[in-house]
């Protein structure tokens, strides 16, 4: 189904205005249920005050409303959704203004358009929510529990958006080399979660924001959707279906259901191929920017009343406000955008003489990630206007696919619609430099790296729809670890886009991971100093420095971090003076990331693996102890080098059976963690078990063909006293990596 409305081309009808409020007196009454749904007539309706009510706001992540039953769709059955939906308002036309998760959300809890809440990418902004209207922190004012779960890393707390928040669940399990979409929750697992905190708010009011990231890509539905639906992203939507159903269910049992105002959502769309974009945050068409919106009053209120005049998702919090007796939210003229806000209640969008209103939406993502012209639109009951450097115009009645662009036709529409559409237009404020464990995880989640500002006359995104297929080539390249093959992808895109960092950065991991090291070095510095100083970056090219033991460049680069993530620049630091044998600076910089951050597990597992190389084996374990209380409280898997750093200090204690254990334990969480095999290798042979040692440094080669584990077996094999292994060890690897600095320097010593 592509965006064909239940009713093409319909217009609600009018109705008399006495007839539609004494319908809706008689379904404040709870006497019109069963009656049939009332229409969408009349300018607004009378509803009962729901004071003290709950508050449910339910948001499915990247959900397409034409992939809904009750939009129309038959592809699939979404049986809760349907059944609420009968008791609620449904909101025909309802529009998201970002096509990007943490926007869009702020827009969703401040009531305000992107330009004025700042928040332009998933990275490299914050929500400033002390300084904006915010629904949460207003309800928790108004002496509601507020509790807030949510299923993907990109709504993380520490972004700003827990403000407001008595209790906010974002714990997503943390993991190297895994697919994309990794860094996630399971619906049902925020839907078990969200039922124990429901059972621990009593008889106070409350507020509950419940998120779930199905069908976010990876379309990977469970069973029984996978087997049901061919379609895996119909699977996704059904799967979110059932979590939905979960909680509507446990609403029920506990007597909450009937007196809840509930709002079901989705903060975007997806592309899935309607015009050349599969996923989304690049382009501004229906399908990513169309929302499903439904609105559940207390007493089924108006219970399966449609609505056809367009709604944004700007508009629930004054919703919420004028329900729930909040007071309105404050003007500010001060705010950046020359046109004024037309947020209102979505109770005020019924029936003929409601407003049709221009919708703006914008996307900043394919400039601040892949160096093209970022996008804005304006769409109405009639039109949908979408602004870049070839603007398109679309009847969205008659053309609801988007398939026919009609500016050539209707150019006085298209002239009023680019002179309204100049008045949301905010210049862009540049990322702020980001941290850069945030950007792993969100590397693993499937979005891109860090975001720069391409200046300058920069090409239309639909004029570069072969070179996003090459990017979705290269990452499926990378996330199958074929190193190899996606260096000339990547070096044609960044030949092609002077301003694609995201390319550039996979271009130079891809030739780190390929054994490629000087050129991949040449490859960080590029997109180094492109970026501004990216503090991920300036630590990714310390580490390599490393690796090459090249310690004066790799100190260096690691103090560029310092002003932006202190504890990781002091803990890259304390890695380089033990590389380097300074372990008394290896000491100290331990203690300044200690300092710098009491609360990180690694600072504390650093500490103790220097503590452990001076000999001072008390004071490691009482360090260890710590990292292993703060793994545990904050239900961390472990991170690289943790169980490591235990091994390494069972191993100094005489406890050989729990430091192979330990070193094993690493290998299989991060198998291209090159010290653990080479130190189980020693262990074992040194425990009179040499072949099994051998076949510990044959797997760390099959694991990882890369320079540095090449290394690391020549340095093992002079260790354990067999230096024409070594040696012959050295010469093949040279025949590989002729080029590489260590290998060379490993010959000339």
């Amino acid at each position: 189904m592509r965006f064909e409305p239940t009713n093409p081309g319909r217009r609600v009808a009018a109705a008399p205005l006495s007839a539609l409020l004494a319908a809706a007196l008689l379904l404040t009454l709870a006497c019109g249920r069963d009656g049939g749904a009332p229409s969408s007539a009349g300018s607004s309706v009378t509803v009962e005050t729901a004071e003290g009510a709950p508050l449910i706001l339910i948001s499915i992540d990247t959900l397409r409303s034409d992939r809904l039953p009750i939009y129309g769709y038959d592809g699939i059955e979404t049986p809760a959704i349907d059944r609420l939906a009968a008791d609620s308002i449904v909101y025909e036309h309802a529009y998201s203004h970002y096509p990007i998760t943490l926007p869009s959300h702020t827009s969703l809890f401040s009531g305000l358009l992107p330009p004025d809440h700042g928040v332009r990418d998933n990275i490299g902004y914050a929500v400033e929510a002390d300084a904006m209207p915010w629904l949460p922190r207003d309800l928790q004012q108004a002496g509601y529990r507020t509790g807030g779960l949510v299923s993907s890393f990109v709504l993380r707390g520490d972004t700003g958006f827990d403000t407001g928040f008595d209790d906010f669940d974002d714990d997503i399990a943390v993991r190297r080399d895994i697919p994309l979409g990794g860094l996630q929750r399971s619906g049902f697992e925020t839907l078990e979660r969200t039922v124990d905190w429901l059972d621990t708010v009593g008889e106070q009011p409350f507020f509950l924001f419940f998120h779930i990231y199905e069908p976010h890509s990876p379309y990977t539905p469970p069973e029984p959707f996978a087997s049901r639906y061919p379609d895996p992203y119909d699977g996704e939507v059904a799967a979110a279906d059932a979590v939905v159903g979960g909680l509507l269910d446990a609403l029920r049992e506990r007597d909450l259901y009937d007196d809840a105002v509930i709002v079901l959502l989705s903060d975007h769309g997806e592309g899935l191929g309607d015009h050349g974009e599969q996923e989304h945050g690049i382009f501004l068409y229906r399908e990513a920017i169309q929302v499903a919106l439904v609105l559940k009053l207390p007493g089924a209120q108006l219970g399966g009343a449609r609505v056809a005049a367009p709604a944004q998702l700007i508009d629930v919090p004054p919703t919420v406000r004028g329900l729930l007796g909040l007071p309105p939210q404050p003007a500010d003229d001060d705010r950046p955008t020359s046109a004024p806000s037309n947020a209102r209640s979505l109770l005020d969008l019924f029936g003929p003489d409601a407003p049709n209103r221009r919708i703006f939406s914008e996307t900043f993502y394919p400039r601040l990630h892949l160096g093209w012209s970022d996008l804005s639109s304006l769409v109405d009951a009639e039109y949908h206007y979408i602004d870049g450097p070839a603007p398109e115009l679309y009847d969205v009645v008659a053309d609801p696919a988007q398939r026919n662009d009609i500016l050539r036709e209707r150019r006085r529409v298209y002239a009023e619609k680019r002179e309204a559409i100049a008045g949301y237009q905010v210049p862009l404020a540049g990322p702020s430099d980001v941290d850069p464990e945030a950007v792993a995880k969100l590397a693993a989640l499937g979005y891109a790296g860090s975001p720069s500002v391409a200046e300058g006359d920069l090409p239309d995104p639909k004029s570069r729809l072969h070179e996003l297929e090459a990017l979705k080539e290269a990452s499926a390249l990378i996330g199958a670890k074929r190193w190899i093959e996606a260096v000339p992808v990547l070096e044609q895109l960044v030949a092609a886009n002077e301003f694609m960092q995201d390319a550039r950065e996979k271009l130079a991991l891809a030739l780190h991971r390929s054994g490629q090291r000087a050129a991949a070095v040449a490859a960080y510095r590029d997109a180094l100093e492109r970026s501004g100083g990216a503090s991920h970056l300036a630590l990714t090219l310390a580490g390599l420095y490393l690796e090459l033991g090249a310690f004066d460049d790799a100190r260096e680069h690691a103090a560029l971090a310092l002003d932006a993530s202190p504890a990781l620049a002091h803990l890259t630091r304390a890695e380089i003076e033990m590389a380097a044998e300074s372990i008394d600076a290896a000491r100290q910089a331990a203690e300044q990331a200690v300092a710098a951050d009491d609360t990180r597990p690694m600072a504390h597992v650093m500490l103790a693996r220097v503590l452990a190389r001076q000999n001072d084996l008390d004071a490691a374990a009482q360090s260890m102890a710590r990292a292993d209380a703060l793994f545990a409280e904050q239900s961390s898997p472990l991170p690289v080098g943790a169980a490591f750093a235990k091994g390494d200090l069972a191993a100094r204690q005489g406890r050989a059976a729990d430091a192979a254990a330990a070193f094993q334990d690493e290998i299989a969480r991060h198998p291209d963690h090159l010290d653990s095999y080479t130190r189980l290798a020693i262990l074992l042979v040194a425990e009179g078990d040499p072949q099994s040692g051998i076949g510990v440094l044959r797997q760390m080669l099959e694991v990882n063909p890369v320079p540095g584990a090449h290394v690391q077996l020549i340095k093992t094999l002079r260790i354990l006293g067999d230096p024409q292994s070594a040696d012959r060890a050295l010469r093949q690897a040279l025949t590989q990596f002729p080029d590489d600095r260590a290998l060379l320097d490993l010959r000339a010593g």
